[in-house]
């Protein structure tokens, strides 16, 4: 049965050869006639190299990311190649140069390749001039339109940054003020340094008036002896006028004098030590309660000084992240990871023919598509013809 619908179908063919002949025969001579009739055809390329695949992005917090370099590379080729064939970037092209075609005609003339690291892409055009001038535009055009696209995302959040840098950057100036004014109204410069220099000078001044209460016992004890000594050459210088010794008398009269006199003023000094340490202890007292008035603003300095800390390390953070995004944003649209390794120039003779592979091919669909009007003709044919045992009415 196979072998039957086979030798069926080779009739068909057979029986509506000179239809597929003709048919491939008009289409042979229509592509001979545009080549012969065509001029010669100038291909221009240029050739870019993908040196890296970075992200654009800038992350406000720290992360790790690894992955293949021919991953990213062949990333950011499919990603050109898309910004390549954009129709806004023909357009834009085709208003640079004044080119009389449109973007669909533009994009056709068009053949890109990937190659590694590389991309080429290669234009045809009527003159080496034109070929070399609209290849080079237009890889110009598509490579700005590529970066800006890039750059977008680091844009963005750049000028987010940049809102949130001017927000903490108020907040710090509030932040300053409030603690100023706090150190202003307690007189302060630093807490730390008021509660040191306090601690000091207390331990300074308990000193001082131990020293003090020290002396005036001293001085007591000295005014004590003294007086002891005054009294017993008193009572000498009398037994000795007593006795009629005037001499006698008169020295012990004098040295009397003397240690009443050292006595006298030891009591002073007793005394001026007492009044000392009765100073010495009001300054303590006063120190103290200074001392402890600074302790209890510790926690609102403490508050306040955390408050600036934060801020301010807010600050320091946006600060360095918006650098970042600056970089980037920058490194996107002036540098970018895609630069032309090769530009393009004149071609020196027309592009190899096409006229083989055209008529190739011209032919395999030729007589494909006369192959199937064959069947389908005899399929109609079918249809038409009277069936066996029937009469025409």
């Amino acid at each position: 049965m196979e072998t039957t619908d086979f030798i069926m179908y080779l009739r068909v063919i057979w029986k509506r050869a000179w239809l597929i002949g003709l048919i491939v025969a008009l289409t042979v001579g229509v592509i001979l006639l545009t080549s012969l009739t065509a001029g010669p055809v100038y291909q221009a390329t240029v050739r870019l190299q993908v040196i890296a695949s970075e992200p654009g992005d800038v992350a406000l917090f720290s992360e790790f990311k690894s992955g293949p370099a021919a991953e990213e590379v062949s990333t950011a080729q499919q990603d050109f190649i898309a910004a390549l064939k954009r129709p806004i970037v023909a357009w834009q092209t085709i208003a640079d140069l004044n080119l009389g075609i449109s973007a669909v005609d533009l994009l056709d003339r068009m053949t890109v390749g990937t190659e590694e690291e590389f991309i080429y892409i290669s234009y045809e055009a009527d003159s080496p001039q034109d070929a070399e001038t609209i290849v080079t535009k237009l890889v110009d055009n598509a490579l700005v339109y590529y970066r800006n696209l890039r750059a977008k995302r680091a844009t963005v959040l750049r000028v987010f940054i940049a809102q949130e840098l001017e927000k903490q950057q108020k907040n710090l100036a509030s932040a300053k003020e409030a603690f100023l004014q706090f150190k202003l109204q307690h007189n302060l410069d630093s807490l730390q340094r008021e509660l040191t220099a306090y601690q000091d000078e207390l331990r300074q001044l308990r000193f001082s008036r131990d020293m003090a209460v020290m002396q005036g016992e001293q001085k007591t004890r000295e005014a004590t002896l003294y007086q002891e000594q005054a009294d017993k050459a008193t009572q000498q210088a009398e037994e000795a006028a007593a006795r009629g010794a005037t001499s006698t008398a008169s020295y012990y009269y004098g040295l009397a004098r003397d240690y009443a006199q050292k006595a006298a003023e030891a009591r002073i000094s007793a005394e001026a030590a007492q009044v000392a340490r009765l100073e010495y202890e009001q300054m303590i007292s006063d120190r103290e309660a200074r001392l402890l008035s600074l302790i209890g603003l510790t926690s609102e300095y403490d508050a306040k000084q955390t408050a600036v800390n934060e801020i301010q390390a807010n600050v320091n953070f946006l600060s360095g992240k918006l650098n970042e995004a600056a970089l980037k944003e920058s490194q996107s649209l002036n540098a970018g990871f895609i630069q032309v390794a090769e530009p393009a120039r004149q071609p020196d003779r027309p592009a190899p023919s096409q006229l083989p592979r055209l008529l190739l091919v011209g032919i395999a669909i030729s007589a494909a598509a006369g192959i199937i009007l064959a069947f389908v003709l005899e399929f109609i044919e079918s249809f038409r013809r009277p069936k066996p045992g029937t009469q025409a009415q």
